[in-house]
């Protein structure tokens, strides 16, 4: 919005937004091309484009599986394409914990998600082959408490109950990323009760936990 474009702006930086549909490989070739002529160059990409609806697959019209699964999939395809001789420093994608976990009304979401995952090492390979610049960061987001992706009150205690995870909080949330911005090719990230959150995900005393970061409503795992 306008008031944090002016607080962006006091910092010295210059917002400029170009409204694009990453699952259309022209408007992206445009995007890429828009962005070069303005600036000379681009220094890095975070993906974070995705759309969640809430049903059985068996139940869900085609037409809202590929909505889903479109940005994910073919935006981030496109995006690496169209993007891959330039200079990167990073490319991140922003994926989801539902790519690791078990919802029968999310199974498309869940798959998209999975894709990020998969292509980050692909990604990764290509750019240890000198084929890409950049290095390549698929994050799992748990669910935001302030985030776009939203989740009644009871949805999200249920998952508490379920799972141990809580909502991530901004800060936390904000936190995190300069933690993990140096992680590559995946990173998974749980805000909630440690224990818990092991069990459910059958994570055994070996599994590597670099930070817990706050001791507020739960613990922030990476």
């Amino acid at each position: 919005n306008d008031e944090r474009k002016k607080q962006l702006a006091s910092y010295g930086a210059e917002v400029v937004y170009f409204q694009t549909d990453v699952s259309n490989e022209k408007e992206v070739l445009k995007l890429h091309d828009k962005i070069i002529n303005q600036f000379g160059k681009i220094d890095g990409i975070i993906h974070a484009a995705g759309i969640k609806k809430d049903a059985l697959i068996s139940s869900k019209p085609l037409e809202e599986f590929y909505d889903v699964i479109a940005p994910k999939v073919q935006g981030t395809i496109f995006l690496d394409e169209a993007f891959k001789n330039e200079k990167l420093d990073f490319f991140v994608m922003f994926s989801s914990i539902a790519s690791l976990t078990l919802s029968a009304t999310i199974s498309d979401y869940a798959y998209a998600n999975g894709f990020l995952d998969s292509y980050a090492q692909h990604r990764e390979s290509l750019q240890r082959e000198g084929k890409r610049y950049g290095t390549t960061l698929s994050v799992n987001w748990p669910l935001w408490l302030d985030g776009g992706m939203e989740f009644s009150h009871e949805a999200q205690e249920n998952l508490y109950l379920i799972s141990g995870m809580n909502a991530l909080p901004t800060n936390e949330g904000l936190m995190a990323w300069e933690v993990i911005s140096n992680i590559s090719p995946q990173c998974v990230l749980m805000y909630g009760d440690e224990t818990k959150i092991k069990d459910h995900l059958k994570i055994n005393s070996d599994y590597k936990v670099f930070h817990s970061l706050s001791k507020g409503q739960g613990e922030t795992l990476i």
